[in-house]
């Protein structure tokens, strides 16, 4: 078991870290971005001097999210991406960042009102498309039980986080799913280092610190041929026969235009694998962390390599 902490704001800049690390505190977890009532952006003042001190002291180290299922999703993804990586959030042994869900969307229209599983979904799929990176969803026990359903859209990349304050941590009230990992057992937490209470954390059900960290979990290969593919236009679209938008199966294909294909592009997915390499040879650590830019970086060096291989691919009708 793994023990951390969440904190926001209100805990300021006075914290003294190593007295938070000497009592075995391994992971945490920062607010980084919210919305005020007016509709502006909330930025967490203290979220880069947070992050700085806590990795100064070896403990693993990660941003959140405050959901507001309200307001459009696409602009919070952009925000909270903007913040992480502003503050180094994103680099390989980071924590895996957090959607933080405790607040309904207040519109009562049935025709245009968003359920918390619809925004949970739409919110995650953009994160992971702009970043390759899964997502940590946090929510209470009654969230759990009533309003969240997280076997429909709970994949390998998602995990679960659950606010139970019991005092009693790995005791999860009868509730658990195979992505659960966090358990917050209090909202009262003394804990060395800080000026009042802290909310305190636990991993639970088999799970690990290694698991939720940003380069244990991070993309893969695979992974990061199914983010950059779809960029490279309608080409590489897929099987008509499987609708797989990966160019990672055509070996598998037995239709004799798909291997001609897969002969073609053969030199394409070499190229990928070795920025890959060199993506994953950057001081960030051996992990693939890619922005949009290092996408398009991506793109535009196959293009340029590959152009007469990419010319000569059409799908079979």
């Amino acid at each position: 078991m793994d023990y951390g902490i969440d904190i926001s704001n209100y805990q300021g800049s006075a914290i003294a870290w190593q007295a938070v690390k000497d009592d075995g505190i391994s992971f945490a977890s920062i607010l980084q971005t919210d919305t005020n009532a007016d509709g502006s952006p909330f930025v967490n003042p203290y979220a880069g001097v947070q992050a700085d001190g806590a990795r100064s002291v070896g403990i693993v180290t990660g941003g959140y999210h405050f959901a507001r299922p309200g307001r459009p999703y696409v602009d919070q993804v952009g925000r909270f991406i903007s913040q992480l990586e502003r503050n180094g959030l994103l680099s390989g042994g980071s924590l895996i960042p957090v959607l933080d869900m405790e607040v309904t969307d207040p519109n009562t229209n049935p025709l245009t009102r968003t359920t918390p599983d619809e925004f949970v979904a739409n919110f995650k799929a953009e994160f992971t498309r702009r970043t390759g990176i899964g997502l940590i969803v946090y929510a209470n026990l009654s969230w759990w039980q009533t309003l969240l359903h997280p076997d429909q859209w709970a994949d390998d990349r998602t995990w679960l986080w659950l606010a139970l304050y019991n005092g009693q941590p790995a005791d999860t009230g009868g509730w658990t799913h195979p992505r659960l990992a966090i358990h917050q057992s209090t909202d009262k937490g003394v804990v060395p280092g800080f000026i009042g209470l802290v909310d305190r954390d636990e991993t639970v059900n088999g799970f690990s610190l290694a698991d939720l960290t940003i380069g244990a979990a991070g993309m893969t290969v695979d992974e990061l041929l199914d983010t950059i593919l779809p960029r490279m236009g309608s080409k590489f679209d897929g099987s008509p026969q499987t609708g797989n938008t990966s160019l990672r199966a055509i070996g598998q294909w037995t239709d004799a235009g798909w291997i001609q294909s897969a002969v073609l592009l053969k030199p394409i997915l070499d190229e990928i694998k070795a920025a890959v390499t060199e993506l994953q040879n950057r001081p960030a650590g051996p992990t693939v962390t890619l922005t949009d830019a290092d996408k398009d970086d991506i793109v535009r060096r196959l293009l340029a390599r590959e152009g007469q291989a990419l010319t000569a691919f059409e799908p079979p009708q």
